[in-house]
């Protein structure tokens, strides 16, 4: 004959051989996608919900970047994937911090970091190393919008080194000393003009007063301090005036928590912060934090803004 007729068309099957260069679990659209560079040119591959990959647990997350792969493409879809050599084992992620997950459903801590191919989640190992510039930082310390470089071995960041920020400056008067806190790391509560802040300490971290070095144990509450904060922990904390202590009293016109406002001799109002183990008492008893209460008359010890023992005497249905 001299006609052919093509009633169907059939698939356009093709084979894509190249270098991983990217991996995206799943995109917007819900498809995950690998990015393969072939000679010189780059290709995006979208992968089929039921691709098969020929490696490890023959699932996505076995891939990894450096991998050499044949990928079948049936219709502009990848529908399977073979390893035919390991990439290396070690590489290096460079980018910016966009989302930190101290724990996640497989109880594995995990950061997400902006690359120039997109953003990728990183596990992280359990004993992960994390740095800002020569000092030794917790997780908790890496802040949204750090710039890092990771080192991920087998999938795993084993090592995280973030860029030195500028030193932060924290001023306020000191509420609590924290030698061991529920991270097993010890912090000082302060207030700011903010509220309060717990700011971490560590070994390194210098204490000062009037000129020479003291220890955390010197510290008392009351004093007013000027912290400057690296990487959200205490560089240096400097005792700048440790108040007197002053007795008043007066009427509490109003307690929210840890702040109260107490009205002296009837006249003038001042707002007060309780310390962390401020002395409350009720008639010689020991009582709580919550209760002290509106129309109390209150004798205080404070030393500047702070309150170091509140004794309270109920006013009685006259008010007297």
């Amino acid at each position: 004959g001299t006609e052919i007729r093509v009633q169907a068309r059939g698939p356009v099957v093709e084979q894509v051989t190249g270098t991983i260069e990217a991996i995206h679990a799943v995109s917007i659209d819900f498809t995950s996608r690998i990015v393969v560079k072939s000679g010189r040119e780059s290709r995006t591959i979208p992968l089929a919900p039921d691709v098969k990959i020929s490696h490890g647990r023959q699932q996505l997350e076995d891939l990894r970047i450096g991998d050499q792969v044949t990928v079948m493409v049936v219709d502009g879809v990848g529908t399977e994937v073979s390893v035919t050599e390991r990439g290396p084992a070690t590489e290096e992620i460079t980018g910016r911090i966009v989302e930190i997950y101290p724990f996640s459903i497989t109880f594995q801590s995990s950061i997400d970091v902006e690359t120039e191919s997109g953003i990728r989640n990183i596990p992280l190992a359990s004993d992960v190393s994390i740095r800002r510039g020569e000092q030794r930082i917790r997780l908790d310390d890496l802040q949204k919008g750090d710039l890092v470089t990771v080192t991920v071995v087998e999938g795993q960041a084993t090592a995280i080194q973030a860029l030195e920020t500028e030193p932060e400056e924290v001023t306020g008067q000191l509420l609590a000393v924290y030698q061991v806190s529920i991270d097993f790391q010890p912090s000082l509560l302060v207030y700011t003009g903010e509220g309060e802040r717990r700011i971490r300490l560590d070994d390194n971290t210098a204490y000062s007063r009037g000129g020479r070095r003291v220890d955390l144990d010197d510290l008392q509450a009351g004093d007013r301090l000027r912290i400057q904060v690296v990487g959200g922990v205490a560089d240096r904390v400097l005792v700048e005036e440790r108040p007197r202590t002053s007795q008043l009293t007066g009427t509490l016109e109003a307690v929210d928590g840890r702040v109260i406002t107490v009205r002296i001799n009837n006249r003038q109002e001042r707002t007060l912060l309780l310390a962390e183990e401020a002395a409350l008492t009720l008639g010689g008893e020991k009582i709580g934090l919550g209760e002290p209460r509106r129309g109390d008359r209150v004798q205080l010890k404070v030393r500047g803004d702070v309150v170091t023992e509140l004794a309270v005497q109920r006013r009685d249905r006259n008010g007297g």
